[in-house]
């Protein structure tokens, strides 16, 4: 597993590990506290993606990812994609004439961010490698500069990997078919421990 430490204290809060069925995960490398953070950064990369990308809307993209530095660029394209063509994409215009390279970096742009309140999306090298439960054990806490955290819903022990919502709080309220059709964009259905009971 790979140490990460958290922007405030420089001491190693998550290890970035493997899974045997869903790729990457976060791991708390210590014990945390209810409402304690466990990690902060500001995002790598801000964009406002429309549902619908046009051509125009994946060179602006593009364009403004090109100007990222090549550190952050790595980063970006290490987090996750599928190989497969990322359904929420694949009936826009601009995901469809796109290059490989482009439609890569839409699909990791796509699965990766995390809506910010003001309005934007944003990927996060740590915090944006957090899977998803419908019982998550941390959620999403954002400041004024887009910068974000991740903070504990319960205490969470060393060892335990730190799961998040991607879907609206209200949803979570919904049965198992209602929040599997809301996370149908992610391309994957939820097998956490809520949506696996009878």
């Amino acid at each position: 597993a790979l140490p990460i430490s958290t922007m405030a204290t420089k001491k190693t809060t998550v290890l970035v590990a493997e899974t045997s069925d869903r790729g990457k995960c976060l791991l708390a490398a210590t014990r945390f506290e209810a409402e304690e953070t466990i990690v902060r950064e500001s995002a790598l990369f801000e964009h406002d993606m429309p549902r619908v990308v046009s051509e125009e809307a994946v060179q602006s993209i593009c364009a403004d990812f090109d100007r990222l530095p090549s550190s952050k660029q790595d980063a970006l394209l290490n987090l996750y994609c599928s190989s497969e063509a990322v359904p929420s994409l694949q009936d826009s215009a601009g995901y469809i004439t796109a290059s490989q390279d482009q439609r890569r970096l839409l699909g990791t742009l796509k699965l990766n961010s995390i809506n910010l309140p003001h309005g934007k999306a944003g990927v996060f090298e740590v915090i944006s490698r957090a899977n998803h439960s419908c019982q998550p054990n941390a959620s999403f806490r954002f400041e004024q500069d887009s910068t974000c955290s991740l903070v504990a819903l319960r205490p969470l022990v060393a060892g335990e990997e730190v799961l998040v919502s991607y879907i609206k709080e209200g949803d979570l309220l919904l049965p198992t078919s209602h929040r599997r059709s809301a996370l149908s964009m992610w391309n994957f259905d939820c097998a956490c421990a809520r949506c696996a009971a009878p």
